[in-house]
């Protein structure tokens, strides 16, 4: 794509071949190319290090990003560690209390059994004196 610029001969201007040719590889001419290479180069390189700057912040951020997540993983794992531990202390907790309810109703009930032996016993001997006299 070839734009005009304002020192090129236009066109049909009534300038000859020879003339347009001659311009061409002029040193003006060439001078103004080569600082319009320059300033392309330039501005490519410019936008490569935008480029470049934008994918490493944004680079930057999701290593940041990351290192933050892996932080709350870390507490995270540090509260359910603690839960874990509190959560076994509870099931041994009920474990001792289920044994300590059940050694007791044992005991209930060996007491109640004890005293309804004592009880039929003093039937008995009351069954026994009361036949006597």
């Amino acid at each position: 794509m070839f734009i005009h610029n304002h020192e090129l001969p236009l066109p049909g201007a009534g300038e000859d071949d020879e003339q347009v040719e001659h311009f061409l590889r002029s040193r003006r001419y060439l001078t103004m190319r080569i600082r319009l290479l320059n300033d392309s180069i330039l501005s490519v390189k410019i936008s490569n290090e935008i480029k470049l700057e934008t994918i490493h912040r944004g680079f930057l951020l999701t290593i940041n990003r990351r290192k933050e997540l892996l932080e709350q993983i870390k507490e995270l794992n540090k509260q359910c560690q603690i839960l874990h531990e509190k959560n076994q202390t509870i099931k041994e907790n009920n474990q001792n209390r289920f044994q300590f309810n059940n050694k007791l109703e044992k005991n209930y009930q060996q007491q109640i059994y004890d005293e309804q032996n004592k009880q039929k016993e003093l039937r008995k001997k009351i069954e026994l004196l009361q036949k006597q006299s």
